[in-house]
């Protein structure tokens, strides 16, 4: 994986924007790189997880799904799972995942109520 893939080109701004909207736009692209690592990372930990399980863990993190299958770093593992909704949500797995890497990998354990 390289820099420029987690480089999220919306953070931009004009040349003839005030200085704060150049801040803003560097901001939010070291954000948003930041959330894509972070949901790649939980796809890998967690393979065949799906996106309710994901958004459960991190709203912020759903919405990197599709960026992340755009870049060709996940993929749909080819499994639904239910979702809170009652609808069946697709499942996720990293690029180039062999099916006897998902069945042997141990699913991380869902956080418990701090103490």
């Amino acid at each position: 994986m390289t820099q420029q893939q987690f480089t999220y080109t919306a953070g931009t701004a004009r040349r003839s924007d005030p200085q704060t909207s150049h801040d803003a736009a560097a901001n939010i692209t070291t954000k948003l790189a930041g959330r894509r690592r972070e949901c790649l990372e939980l796809i890998r930990r967690n393979p065949g997880i799906c996106g309710s399980e994901i958004e459960a863990r991190n709203p912020q993190l759903r919405k990197r799904i599709r960026e992340l299958e755009r870049l060709g770093l996940i993929a749909e593992c080819g499994e639904r799972k239910s979702a809170a909704s009652g609808y069946r949500g697709k499942c996720w797995i990293v690029a180039g995942m062999r099916p006897a890497e998902i069945t042997a990998s141990e699913p991380e354990p869902e956080p418990g109520p701090e103490q």
